[in-house]
């Protein structure tokens, strides 16, 4: 998913600092964001900090209330949000949720 902020295009991705950073942020485990998004019942905070979250892969440097000002004008925040939270469902919840969660086994992880 590609999203416009300040004139500028982004590419949303949740790698794992950009994870680490959101739960961070708000306190709450990805789980918790997750099942918060999917309700339909994010607060603002949470909608602001996913898209930051997403972003936040292009330059570490953004802070929330940067991207919280850059959304100002955002007529669509909440669609912008939840394209965010699919993306975040998607990408993410499959490579942290174990997959007997899903019903299927495990297969040990590789050491280097």
């Amino acid at each position: 998913m590609e999203i416009k902020l300040n004139g500028k295009e982004y590419a949303v991705r949740y790698p794992l600092n950009s994870v680490r950073a959101l739960e961070r942020a708000l306190g709450k485990s990805f789980l918790q964001i997750g099942a918060e998004m999917e309700s339909g019942n994010a607060s603002l905070d949470t909608m602001i900090a996913l898209i930051w979250a997403g972003v936040l892969h292009a330059n570490r440097a953004l802070t929330i209330d940067l991207v919280s000002l850059w959304l100002e004008d955002c007529h669509n925040l909440a669609e912008l949000a939840y394209g965010c939270g699919r993306e975040f469902k998607e990408s993410v919840l499959p490579r942290l949720m174990p997959a007997e969660a899903d019903g299927q086994e495990t297969e040990p992880a590789e050491k280097n």
